[in-house]
């Protein structure tokens, strides 16, 4: 069994810990934003473009029907828009509303009134 002073200390380096993570979680928005403006740069879409075009031209050289072709290029286009899709997700679930500081604050909350109940628990069984 933990000791008083022993979770009042696991408590305080919780706390810490989450106040670095929520420091990071304030500047993520910023982050992610600037990565995002990165990847959706001129170069970026033209350089997608060659690559698509080149996949098909590839396919179409080994025989492939067109329909299937197109298909296939099409299929290979959405995967590789994929990593600017989940950046686009994670910044409309981080960027507004309610925030993952919040929602790590919440956790705390009740990982700390979950350990209350367990000493409690075990403070009850002693007696």
């Amino acid at each position: 069994m933990a000791k008083e002073g022993e979770v009042s200390e696991d408590v305080a380096e919780l706390r810490e810990v989450l106040n670095v993570i929520s420091e990071f979680i304030d500047k993520l928005p910023k982050i992610l934003n600037e990565l995002i403006s990165a990847l959706y740069a001129a170069d970026i879409g033209e350089k997608l473009g060659k690559s698509v075009g080149e996949y098909y031209k590839k396919l179409k050289e080994s025989g492939i029907p067109d329909d299937v072709a197109i298909k296939l290029t099409e299929a290979y286009a959405r995967e590789a828009q994929t990593p600017m899709k989940i950046l686009g997700e994670l910044i409309s679930r981080f960027g507004g509303g309610r925030g993952l500081k919040e929602e790590l604050e919440e956790l705390r909350k009740r990982r700390l009134e979950e350990s209350k109940e367990k000493r409690r628990g075990e403070e009850t069984e002693k007696s």
